[in-house]
């Protein structure tokens, strides 16, 4: 009786402070990606700010700002992503379970439909009993190999002749120079947003 009441008194004070609640898609989404920080989630809503700044005005400040935060992010997100495996495996080294989980997170493994065969056709004939159809297979592969070896002509010519003169003469690649550099970067587009590290075309 008196451990009901204070379970009571217990549930009543987690439900005012901390009520169980649906996790909404974005939520679930967010928990999913933890290598995604609140320092990361902060700067996507400034990008995403921007952008809608750049929609009203139309102004190429706020294009070019908003692609900057945009490849940045990207490759705060990688190097984040790269972080968090790094420090899961490192802590899960010998839990072989745990390796194999972030392995299948990594590589995003996803199960696929099975297409079952429910009949084959061998000649004329059509086999539908499961061993039967087996048994077909079975020939089939076991034979294939001879059949196109009987059906490759033999050639009595030396492989040699065959291939082409040998070419006598090497090739080189001569050494940059830095006008040669320079005339590269002047061609680039400087209305492309900068790269992850910041480096402006121009």
């Amino acid at each position: 009786m008196v451990f009901q009441s204070f379970y009571s008194k217990i549930s009543e004070i987690v439900d005012k402070h901390a009520p169980v609640r649906q996790l909404t898609r974005k939520e679930v989404k967010s928990l999913a990606k933890p290598w995604v920080t609140e320092g990361i989630k902060k700067s996507i809503k400034l990008k995403q700010k921007l952008y809608q700044n750049y929609l009203k005005s139309g102004s190429s400040y706020y294009l070019t700002k908003y692609r900057y935060y945009r490849n940045r992010i990207s490759f705060l997100i990688k190097q984040s992503k790269q972080n968090y495996y790094y420090d899961y495996f490192k802590l899960n080294d010998k839990n072989i379970k745990n390796i194999w989980t972030g392995i299948k997170q990594i590589i995003t493994l996803k199960s696929k439909g099975v297409n079952q065969i429910t009949n084959i056709v061998d000649g004329n004939q059509t086999f539908t009993n499961p061993k039967e159809i087996a048994s077909a297979f079975n020939k089939f592969f076991s034979s294939i190999g001879e059949k196109l070896a009987d059906s490759i002509p033999n050639v009595e010519s030396d492989p040699l002749a065959f291939m082409g003169p040998s070419q006598l003469n090497n090739y080189f690649l001569s050494p940059v120079t830095a006008k040669e550099i320079e005339q590269e970067i002047s061609s680039l587009n400087s209305s492309k947003a900068v790269g992850p590290f910041s480096i402006p075309v121009c």
